[in-house]
Protein backbone atom coordinates (compact mmCIF):
# COMPACT_ATOMS: atom_id res chain seq x y z
CA UNK A 1 0.00 0.00 0.00
CA UNK A 2 0.86 3.72 -0.01
CA UNK A 3 -0.34 7.19 -0.56
CA UNK A 4 -0.27 10.06 -2.22
CA UNK A 5 0.36 13.79 0.13
CA UNK A 6 -0.79 16.32 -2.08
CA UNK A 7 -0.13 20.01 -0.62
CA UNK A 8 -0.46 23.86 -1.37
CA UNK A 9 1.13 26.61 0.66
CA UNK A 10 -1.77 28.52 1.59
CA UNK A 11 -2.23 31.93 0.63
CA UNK A 12 1.50 32.26 -1.06
CA UNK A 13 0.16 34.34 -3.52
CA UNK A 14 0.36 36.69 -0.98
CA UNK A 15 4.04 36.38 0.48
CA UNK A 16 5.16 37.03 -3.23
CA UNK A 17 3.25 40.06 -3.56
CA UNK A 18 4.04 41.44 -0.16
CA UNK A 19 7.78 40.29 0.40
CA UNK A 20 8.84 39.51 -3.39
CA UNK A 21 9.76 36.36 -5.40
CA UNK A 22 12.99 36.25 -3.76
CA UNK A 23 11.34 35.44 -0.17
CA UNK A 24 8.80 33.53 -1.48
CA UNK A 25 11.56 30.77 -3.35
CA UNK A 26 13.47 30.91 -0.19
CA UNK A 27 10.24 30.07 2.16
CA UNK A 28 9.54 27.33 -0.57
CA UNK A 29 12.93 25.89 -0.02
CA UNK A 30 12.83 26.02 3.49
CA UNK A 31 9.49 23.88 3.66
CA UNK A 32 10.94 21.20 1.34
CA UNK A 33 13.87 20.86 3.58
CA UNK A 34 11.84 20.55 6.64
CA UNK A 35 9.36 18.44 4.75
CA UNK A 36 12.00 16.42 3.14
CA UNK A 37 14.01 15.91 6.90
CA UNK A 38 10.98 15.06 8.36
CA UNK A 39 10.10 11.97 5.86
CA UNK A 40 11.10 8.36 6.29
CA UNK A 41 13.92 7.21 4.45
CA UNK A 42 11.63 5.06 2.30
CA UNK A 43 9.27 8.14 1.60
CA UNK A 44 9.73 10.90 -1.16
CA UNK A 45 9.30 14.75 -1.65
CA UNK A 46 8.85 16.00 -4.87
CA UNK A 47 7.63 19.45 -5.57
CA UNK A 48 4.44 19.67 -7.83
CA UNK A 49 4.52 22.87 -9.29
CA UNK A 50 4.26 26.71 -8.23
CA UNK A 51 3.82 26.09 -4.57
CA UNK A 52 2.40 22.26 -4.48
CA UNK A 53 4.55 19.50 -3.59
CA UNK A 54 3.79 15.72 -3.41
CA UNK A 55 4.99 13.02 -1.24
CA UNK A 56 5.06 8.98 -2.07
CA UNK A 57 4.36 7.47 1.26
CA UNK A 58 5.12 4.13 0.44
CA UNK A 59 3.87 1.32 3.14
CA UNK A 60 1.14 3.54 4.53
CA UNK A 61 -2.26 2.85 4.87
CA UNK A 62 -4.72 5.53 5.62
CA UNK A 63 -4.13 6.07 8.88
CA UNK A 64 -0.56 6.08 8.90
CA UNK A 65 -0.65 8.53 5.88
CA UNK A 66 -3.40 10.95 7.68
CA UNK A 67 -0.92 11.12 10.70
CA UNK A 68 1.67 11.88 8.54
CA UNK A 69 -0.44 14.73 6.52
CA UNK A 70 -1.08 15.87 10.18
CA UNK A 71 2.62 16.05 11.46
CA UNK A 72 3.68 18.03 8.26
CA UNK A 73 1.03 20.71 8.23
CA UNK A 74 1.85 21.25 12.58
CA UNK A 75 5.77 21.20 11.57
CA UNK A 76 5.35 23.84 8.66
CA UNK A 77 2.96 25.97 11.08
CA UNK A 78 6.07 26.50 12.81
CA UNK A 79 8.17 27.74 10.24
CA UNK A 80 9.29 31.18 10.20
CA UNK A 81 11.38 32.90 8.07
CA UNK A 82 13.37 36.31 8.77
CA UNK A 83 11.27 39.31 8.11
CA UNK A 84 8.14 37.54 7.47
CA UNK A 85 5.00 38.01 9.49
CA UNK A 86 2.67 35.87 7.94
CA UNK A 87 2.58 32.33 9.22
CA UNK A 88 3.19 29.51 6.61
CA UNK A 89 0.48 26.78 7.01
CA UNK A 90 -0.63 24.45 3.67
CA UNK A 91 -3.80 22.76 3.06
CA UNK A 92 -3.05 18.56 2.07
CA UNK A 93 -5.14 16.01 0.72
CA UNK A 94 -4.99 12.54 1.34
CA UNK A 95 -5.16 9.68 -1.18
CA UNK A 96 -4.42 6.06 -0.76
CA UNK A 97 -3.90 3.58 -3.78
CA UNK A 98 -6.95 1.66 -4.21
CA UNK A 99 -7.72 -1.25 -6.46
CA UNK A 100 -8.36 0.05 -10.08
CA UNK A 101 -6.06 3.05 -9.35
CA UNK A 102 -4.14 5.03 -12.35
CA UNK A 103 -1.64 7.66 -11.42
CA UNK A 104 -3.80 9.82 -13.18
CA UNK A 105 -6.84 8.93 -10.66
CA UNK A 106 -4.73 8.83 -7.62
CA UNK A 107 -3.57 11.97 -8.26
CA UNK A 108 -7.03 13.40 -8.76
CA UNK A 109 -8.11 11.94 -5.71
CA UNK A 110 -5.87 13.64 -3.64
CA UNK A 111 -5.98 17.29 -5.56
CA UNK A 112 -9.96 16.95 -4.62
CA UNK A 113 -9.08 16.48 -0.81
CA UNK A 114 -6.67 19.20 -1.31
CA UNK A 115 -8.82 21.71 -2.47
CA UNK A 116 -11.33 20.62 -0.31
CA UNK A 117 -8.84 20.92 2.79
CA UNK A 118 -8.20 25.07 0.84
CA UNK A 119 -12.22 25.41 0.74
CA UNK A 120 -13.07 24.13 4.74
CA UNK A 121 -10.72 27.11 5.54
CA UNK A 122 -6.82 26.07 4.96
CA UNK A 123 -4.46 25.00 7.15
CA UNK A 124 -6.09 21.32 6.80
CA UNK A 125 -6.08 17.96 5.96
CA UNK A 126 -8.34 16.15 4.03
CA UNK A 127 -8.72 12.25 3.04
CA UNK A 128 -9.65 11.97 -0.61
CA UNK A 129 -13.18 10.24 -1.40
CA UNK A 130 -13.23 6.71 -2.34
CA UNK A 131 -12.63 5.85 -6.40
CA UNK A 132 -16.25 5.61 -7.93
CA UNK A 133 -15.69 2.03 -9.53
CA UNK A 134 -17.80 1.06 -12.69
CA UNK A 135 -19.17 -1.93 -13.06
Amino acid sequence: TFALLLFDVDNFKQINDAYGHSVGDDVLIALARLVESSLRGCDHLGRWGGEEFIVLATHSDIDAALGLAERLRSLVAELRHEGLEQIITVSIGVAVWQAGDSCKTIISRADDAMYRAKRGGRNRVEKALEPVLSL
